[in-house]
């Protein structure tokens, strides 16, 4: 079975602040992917780990929140297509 996502590319998507994913680390994915069209990668100013679930207080960074849902959202939509309406 083929996975529909298949070499389709990836969203990868950081914040600043995160301990758990150091900057430096943030900085080499960077780096390997820059000639690869295929793979995004985005860096939010301020943010932690997890910072667009509402649910982590102490994490949540509203102010960035639109821009990754939105982009996680746009590459599912390209992965697996848009659903079809009900």
């Amino acid at each position: 079975m083929k996975s529909p996502g298949r070499n389709r590319g990836s969203c990868c998507i950081f914040g600043e602040r995160d301990t758990q994913i150091p900057l430096e680390l943030v900085h080499k994915i960077e780096a390997a992917a820059r000639d690869n069209p295929k793979v995004e990668v985005c860096l939010h100013p301020g943010a932690m780990h997890g910072f667009f679930n509402p649910a982590r207080a102490e994490r949540h960074h509203p102010k960035p929140r639109a821009g990754p849902v939105s982009r996680t959202l746009d590459v599912l939509r390209e992965v697996l297509g848009t659903p079809a309406a009900p």
